[in-house]
């Protein structure tokens, strides 16, 4: 039998880079295994550590999606001209 967990921060405020939520936290995750369904002490205690660090998120898009591309790579396309303009 499996039963998962998940660990989730709710924070209800406006975020800036001076909030105290930012910041490294230590992670421990760990499974409990038995012998059979009856068992009522584990077998083993497995368990991992590990640092997670949340950071004020990326909010410019710009830096993420746009990228540099110099003159003469660049290309002009025309969307709408006058003779299409026309007929719509």
């Amino acid at each position: 039998m499996f039963a998962p967990c998940k660990a989730s921060i709710e924070y209800d405020g406006k975020l800036d880079d001076t909030n105290a939520i930012f910041g490294n936290y230590d992670v421990k995750m760990g499974a409990r295994i038995y012998a059979s369904d009856t068992d009522t002490a584990p077998l083993s205690l497995p368990e991992q550590e590990f640092t997670v660090t949340f950071e004020m998120p990326v909010t410019d898009l710009a830096t993420l999606y746009e990228e540099d591309v110099s003159e003469e790579k660049s290309e002009t396309v025309e969307y709408l001209n006058e003779k299409f303009r026309a007929k719509v």
